[in-house]
């Protein structure tokens, strides 16, 4: 979301979005806003909120295009809309990054939404606090909980971050390997993810933990 003036309220996704891969790659930043274009003063609007935009891209140290979509459909449609329709030939967004709402239990029609539009789910934790551009850690740990059989994703982008200079120098990763089964065998689980990090060089402590009890695999079976 963008204010009236078109400075981003959520600085902090295009602040991780900057420091993956370090800002390369083909980046698309969209503010949704409800209304019609054909209305007097909207495409100026839309314009000088796409120039805000882009000043606050570059001061995180993103590459990339910023839009604006003006439009009357709902927040899911606009987003899968504006997906489809940004890139060059075959290059197209394989990741969707969103703002979780801050207000969901209020706003339960858009939570809806928003989750039938996510693809992967990207939550931040105090994410007020997160670090910025020009600032380095000191020290800090990026912990993982990892559903193997859900595939490499959740392991891939917190390995990506710690490659950036704000985390690379005394940040620790450590994965949780998640076991959904009761019938899992912890050791052998803790071995397995332990054998594949060393294979793709990914630096990082493991331990396997029992969720069977637990109804994760139930959720993600619904979802």
């Amino acid at each position: 979301d963008t204010d009236d003036g078109g400075v981003p309220q959520n600085m902090e996704l295009i602040a991780l979005a900057a420091q993956l891969e370090k800002g390369r790659g083909l980046n698309a930043v969209l503010s949704v806003k409800r209304g019609s274009i054909v209305k007097p003063g909207a495409y100026e609007a839309m314009m000088g909120c796409r120039h805000v935009m882009k000043r606050h891209m570059a001061r995180e140290g993103l590459e990339g295009y910023a839009s604006v979509s003006v439009t009357h459909q709902e927040f899911s449609d606009a987003v899968l809309a504006s997906v489809l329709s940004t890139g060059i030939g075959p290059i197209s967004p394989n990741l969707i990054m969103l703002p979780f709402l801050r207000d969901y239990k209020k706003r339960v029609h858009r939570s809806e939404e928003l989750i039938k539009t996510i693809q992967g789910l990207i939550l931040l934790k105090r994410s007020a606090t997160y670090p910025r551009r020009g600032k380095e850690l000191n020290e800090g740990l990026i912990d993982i909980y990892w559903v193997v059989e859900e595939g490499g994703l959740c392991l891939l982008l917190p390995y990506l971050l710690s490659q950036h200079h704000i985390w690379r120098k005394k940040t620790t990763l450590r994965i949780f390997a998640v076991a959904t089964d009761p019938n899992e065998d912890l050791d052998r689980l803790e071995a397995s993810v332990m054998s594949y990090c060393e294979s793709v060089r990914i630096k990082a402590t493991v331990q396997a933990i029992d969720m069977a009890r637990s109804t994760i695999a139930t959720d993600m079976t619904r979802s």
